[in-house]
C-alpha cells in the first residue's frame, strides 16, 4: 500500500490552507482520504494481531477529523496538515494506549502511548512506583532500542505528587503522557516494504503498549 496521493494532497495543502483553495481542489482531498482510509483498513488486521486487546475493526473509528476546530484556536486554518490514525482498545477516544499513525510532510512519525486523563496517569505511576523493572526491561530491549529512545514527550521538572524524590526511578514517573515515537522521512509512505516495517516498528513497542494497558487497568506484576 502506497500512500502517493495522500502526500501528494499534503504538500499542495500546507502553503494554501484555506476553504476557497480546499474547495477548488476537493477532488485531491477525496482521493487523498480514501487512499489513507484504505490503508488503515489494510492495517488494522495486521496491528490487531499484536494486541489482541484491540476491538476496532473499521478505519473510520480510527482515523481523526480532518477539518480543525477553530473557534477557540489561534491559529485559523481551517484543515490539519496531516492524516491520523489512533488503532487501540475500546477505539480512539477510548483511555487505553494503542498504535497511531501520523502522516505529515516533513513531520510523520508511528508511535504507540496514550495521553492518559488524570485517573489513568496515576494508575501508570503507581504500577512504575510498585514495580519499575518491567518497564525498565523493555525500554532496554535490542528491538525497542533499534526504534526509539525512551518515552517521549513533555516531563514534570520535578517529582510528582505523592512520590518522593529520591526514587531511584522517579524519571519514569515525571512524564505527563505515556509514549514512544519513531520519526520516519516522507519516501517511508511510499516504499514497497511499507507495511512490514510499519509492523516491525509497532512489534517493538507492542510491550510498551501491553504494560501501560495492564497498568491503566490495574493488573500489572
Amino acid at each position: 500500500m502506497s500512500l502517493t496521493k495522500t502526500l501528494l494532497f499534503l504538500n499542495r495543502l500546507i502553503p494554501n490552507n484555506n476553504r476557497e483553495w480546499f474547495n477548488e481542489h476537493k477532488e485531491l482531498y477525496l482521493e487523498a482520504r480514501e487512499e489513507f482510509e484504505e490503508a488503515v483498513e489494510e492495517w488494522l488486521p495486521l496491528i490487531r494481531a499484536l494486541d489482541n486487546d484491540i476491538d476496532v475493526f473499521e478505519a473510520k473509528k480510527c482515523i481523526f477529523r480532518f477539518y480543525r476546530d477553530t473557534r477557540y484556536a489561534r491559529d485559523k486554518s481551517p484543515y490539519k496538515d496531516n492524516f491520523g490514525a489512533f488503532i487501540n482498545p475500546g477505539g480512539r477516544k477510548s483511555p487505553y494506549c494503542g498504535f497511531y499513525i501520523h502522516v505529515e510532510p516533513g513531520e510523520s512519525f508511528l508511535a504507540a502511548g496514550v495521553i492518559p486523563d488524570p485517573v489513568a496517569l496515576k494508575a501508570i505511576r503507581r504500577a512504575i512506583y510498585k514495580n519499575p523493572a518491567p518497564l525498565k526491561k523493555i525500554l532496554s530491549g535490542r528491538h525497542f532500542r533499534r526504534y526509539f529512545d525512551g518515552i517521549a514527550g513533555e516531563k514534570l521538572k520535578r517529582a510528582p505528587k505523592g512520590y518522593p524524590a529520591d526514587f531511584p526511578d522517579i524519571d519514569l514517573l515525571k512524564p505527563k503522557r505515556y509514549g514512544v515515537v519513531h520519526y520516519v522521512p516522507d519516501s517511508f509512505w511510499t516504499e514497497p516494504e511499507l507495511t512490514q516495517k510499519m509492523l516491525d516498528i509497532f512489534k517493538a513497542a507492542a510491550p510498551f503498549s501491553a504494560y501501560i494497558n495492564k497498568a491503566i487497568r490495574g493488573d500489572t506484576e
